[in-house]
C-alpha cells in the first residue's frame, strides 16, 4: 500500500539537489501535531546533511504553528541517531516501532 493511499491528506514534497530529484518527504498536518510519515533520499545523497536540513526546516515551520512533530522509527534504523540529535524524544511504542516527538523549547 502506498503512502498516497494510506495518507490521502499528506503533503508530498520532492527533494531536489542541484535541480535533480533525489528523494521525497511526506508530512501530515494535523494542526497541533505534524506527522513525519516518510523521508527518503537516494543512497548517493545520504549522509550529506540533506535529511537533517529537511527535518530542521519542518521543525522551524511547526514552531511558528505552535505544533509538534511526531514520527515512528524502528529501533535499529540508522535514522534513530539523527532524530535523537535533533531532540526528538520517545513517547511510546507501537508494536516494533518507537514513536518519537519533537516540540519547540519554550526557551529557544
Amino acid at each position: 500500500m502506498s503512502y498516497a493511499s494510506s495518507y490521502p491528506d499528506a503533503i508530498r514534497m520532492i527533494v531536489r539537489y542541484n535541480g535533480a530529484p533525489v528523494g521525497q518527504i511526506y508530512v501530515l498536518d494535523q494542526g497541533a501535531r505534524w506527522v513525519l510519515i516518510d523521508i527518503s533520499l537516494l543512497p548517493e545523497y545520504r549522509n550529506q546533511g540533506i535529511g537533517t536540513r529537511l527535518i530542521m526546516d519542518l521543525q522551524h515551520r511547526v514552531t511558528h504553528a505552535n505544533a509538534a512533530v511526531r514520527l515512528s522509527v524502528l529501533p535499529m534504523n540508522r535514522a534513530l541517531s539523527l532524530y535523537q540529535k535533533l531532540e526528538f524524544v520517545p513517547v511510546h511504542s507501537e508494536g516494533i516501532h518507537q514513536v518519537m516527538e519533537w516540540r519547540a523549547s519554550k526557551t529557544k
